[in-house]
Formats: structure tokens, sequence, C-alpha cells
């Protein structure tokens, strides 16, 4: 490196006497030769240094957004309206190669994230290119636990590792920190939760898409009971699932509503989501006040003082 400066000072040097507009012949012609050469050399070095430099950013950028959740959240944040609504579409048991293209495709074309929970066994090689391109539109990815009831079986090792094998899989294919799970119809025992290290999110609106084969019903029901900081429980495994978000989304942000994951919900909302913890909607925590007490207790006072006076 000392080296590298230390030509870009001989190769300064050199220009400025070169330019300096003396009448006398300053260099030879085999100095100026040297100095073009050395010239030349600091170009490719500084090219060499700046490629170097720009090739390694995405990664280095990729392993931040990797390790430091707050971070992550404050970048894709960045853009948001705290003072306006915000909404967690999320998607149940997929990635299916077809459906979930689809919804990717829908949440592109209008700039809006949703949080994916993937179940680890339908991760292969058809479906695990979809986990990379979540994330590239800035989605989330995380864990559905699809048999959860019979991991409560399990001894507490087995257990732990299929955890953690579960995880580590989603982790591969998305690239990114797997920090929120959810199970099967909302329940698991609590022999697993003491074992989970992510908070368990589940949901305050259900389109009921899994039961219901019409697109507008499922619609409507996004629409009818979506609400700042609620998070909507749909599928990416039906073809109906796909019709309705493709009109609702745009109709939710015509509302108003901002489309988010479930980590930025929390984040905008400044609530720590912790593990084991069962979140059905993210609203911002208001701190206690003690005013109606510190009022009463001034009526009590003022009315001592008037006993007093009297």
């Amino acid at each position: 490196m000392r080296a590298f400066w230390r030509l870009i000072a001989a190769a300064g040097l050199g220009a400025c006497m070169f330019v300096s507009g003396c009448s006398k012949q300053v260099f030879t012609d085999e100095e100026r030769t040297q100095l073009y050469d050395i010239t030349s050399l600091v170009e490719e070095r500084q090219i060499a240094y700046y490629n170097v430099i720009e090739s390694s950013i995405p990664d280095r950028l990729a392993r931040l957004l990797q390790t430091d959740s707050n971070f992550a959240n404050s970048l894709s944040t960045s853009t948001l309206d705290a003072s306006k609504p915000l909404l967690a579409l999320t998607f149940n048991a997929g990635p299916d190669e077809k459906v979930t293209a689809q919804i990717l495709d829908i949440l592109e074309e209008n700039s809006a994230r949703a949080t994916f929970f993937v179940d680890p066994a339908n991760i292969n090689d058809t479906t695990a290119p979809l986990l990379k391109r979540m994330t590239r539109l800035g989605c989330e990815v995380a864990y559905y636990m699809a048999e959860p009831g019979e991991m409560a079986y399990l001894s507490e090792s087995d257990m732990k590792k299929e955890l953690n094998d579960s995880i580590q899989k989603i982790e591969h294919y998305s690239g990114r920190e797997c920090k929120l799970a959810r199970p099967y119809g909302g329940y698991v025992q609590d022999v697993v939760i003491e074992k989970m290290k992510q908070p368990l999110i589940l949901w305050s609106v259900d389109t009921q898409d899994a039961v219901l084969d019409d697109a507008a019903s499922i619609r409507s029901a996004a629409q009818t009971y979506a609400g700042d900081g609620e998070i909507i429980l749909m599928h990416d495994q039906y073809e109906s699932t796909v019709n309705a978000v493709r009109n609702m989304i745009p109709d939710l942000m015509k509302d108003g509503y901002q489309l988010v994951t479930v980590s930025e919900l929390a984040y905008m909302k400044d609530v720590t989501l912790k593990a084991g913890e069962e979140y059905y909607s993210i609203t911002k925590e208001e701190p206690e006040t003690s005013g109606e007490d510190d009022s009463s207790e001034e009526e009590d006072l003022s009315e001592d003082e008037d006993s007093d006076a009297i």
C-alpha cells in the first residue's frame, strides 16, 4: 500500500513539472518514458484497487444483512411512514413452484413485501430459487412447522435436531437469518416452545383461503378486517389465492396501507419480538400513565384544603 502511494506522489510531482510551462526541457526522453510508465502503472493499480472494493461490497452487505437484524430492518423501512397504517401479509406452507412465483410477481409489480412461512419439506432443487427471489424482493423467509404435534413426542435431542436442521435448511437456501416461526393450525405444545429460538407469529385476519375456492371472498375477508398492525393469513398453495391478491394488494395500497414483513412491522412499532412468545398482531406499546390517579389525588387534596378552611 505504501508503494502504491509513493507511485501516486511521484506521478503527481512529475505531472506538475511536466505541465508547469517551463521553457527548458525538464526531463530527458528516457525519463519521460519512465514517467509515462509510472503513470500507467498507477492507473492500473487504482483500477484494480477499486475493482476489489466494488466486488467485495455485495458480499459484505449480504453478510451484514444476515447477521444484523436491526440494520436490515432500518435499511428496508427507511422509506416507510410511521404515521401511516402498516399491514403484514403472510403466506403459509410453500414454496410452490407455480403459485409462489405468481405471488412474488404480484408483490414485485406493486413494490410490496410479505412474509413467507416456508415448509422445509417443500424446499427442493425446483423451489429453492424462490427463496432467493423472496429476499431479493425484500420479503421475509420464516419457518412453517408442518407437524408441531408430532415433534412433541420426540426426545429432547431429536427435537433440537429437527428444529435446527429445519432452520439451517431455510437459512442455507434463503441466505438470510430465519427469525420467525409459525406452527400448523396456530398451536404448538409448550415442550416444543421451550426449545425454540424464534417468536411464534400467528394471525389476526384469516382469509379462509385454505377452504374457500373463491378469490372474491378471500379478498373481501382481507380488506374487511384489515387494520394497522394486523397480520393477514394466506397460503401460497392455491390459484384462488393468486387471483385474490392480484386485486387485493393494489386495493389495500390505495386504501393507504403499507405492506411490510412481520419483522418490519415490529420494528416500525418499536416492538421487540421475543422467542417463544405468540403474536397475533403487532401494535405500538403505549407507556402506562398515571394521569387519572394523579388527578384524583389532586382532587382529594383540594377537598381536604377546603374542609380545613371551613
